[in-house]
């Protein structure tokens, strides 16, 4: 039998069912290959990382301006108008989580309003003796409500100012991005009211999804 002979046997018992079948398994497992494409932020070292050398010197330039932005706003104004209102600038925390040093912030808050000269800043010790007196550690933030305007009472000021950094982290469809965040507030001494605010976020890094499997 010749090898033609054979080939043209070979198709004749090859029922087109067959065929059809195998057309159907092919087409589904291209499917399936495509269906089980994964999403990864570049842990496997293929990912694109964008990262911004945000330094404690743009982190202490923002808060200077954050400060100035307090210091000319129309509400923190009537506090100064006529008088020199006391105010207790509480240590600036660290809850980022990372080990950013906010001592040059909290600088930048005091230098800020002593070239000012509209204000009476309540020394330190004395801020640090209260706080030890409350039971307020100094790397503890002032986010449980009442202890902001306790402290401001405690020391007699008129005006309290704390502030903290933390991070934040975003996840987006292609992307994720963290950020530091700068926080301010001001609250009255008298009654505990928020006068200002302001929140500023930088990004710290951020990186490109990829699809693989």
């Amino acid at each position: 039998m010749s090898i033609h002979t054979a080939i043209e046997r070979t198709k004749a018992k090859t029922h087109p069912s067959t065929i059809v079948k195998f057309g159907l398994f092919c087409l589904l497992a291209a499917l399936g290959s495509g269906c089980a494409n994964t999403v990864q932020y570049g842990d496997s070292g293929r990912g694109e990382t964008r990262t911004t050398e945000t330094g404690i010197h743009d982190l202490q330039s923002a808060t200077t301006q954050m400060t100035e932005a307090m210091i000319n706003d129309i509400r923190v104004m009537a506090y100064t108008y006529g008088r020199r209102p006391t105010i207790a600038i509480s240590p600036f925390t660290n809850q980022s989580g990372n080990a950013v040093s906010v001592a040059p912030l909290q600088r930048s808050i005091v230098e800020s309003l002593q070239k000012q000269d509209a204000y009476q800043i309540i020394d330190e010790q004395k801020l640090a003796e209260t706080r030890n007196q409350l039971q307020l550690p100094p790397n503890k933030a002032l986010t449980t409500p009442g202890s902001g305007p306790q402290l401001a009472k405690a020391l007699g000021a008129d005006l309290l100012l704390y502030g903290e950094i933390s991070e934040v982290i975003r996840v987006h469809p292609d992307s994720r991005e963290t950020y530091y965040r700068i926080e301010l507030h001001l609250v009255d001494g008298k009654n505990g009211n928020l006068i200002w605010q302001e929140k500023k976020e930088f990004l710290k890094s951020g990186k490109k999804a990829i699809f693989g499997a």
